[in-house]
């Protein structure tokens, strides 16, 4: 959710980048003890499979909004 919000304000060659910093942050204050980052090669990679997921449809959503208000607004 985090990832697709963050996302929405970005260009799509900049969603790799967001879901490595979410899931940095998922990691390394969420899932393992506090400040320490570990990877755990089948549960991280799916992890950071939906959190790049996230971020790309985050970001498309927000480009396809911002292509409909301008077409609105040339057709108006």
């Amino acid at each position: 959710m985090i990832a697709a919000l963050v996302s929405t304000g970005a260009r799509l060659a900049a969603a790799p980048g967001t879901a490595v910093l979410c899931w940095v942050i998922l990691n390394g204050f969420a899932i393992p003890p506090m400040g320490r980052l570990t990877w755990a090669a089948p549960h991280d990679a799916g992890r950071l499979a939906c959190l790049l997921a996230a971020a790309v449809i985050g970001t498309a959503v927000a480009r396809l909004a911002r292509a409909c208000a301008a077409y609105r607004k040339l057709t108006h």
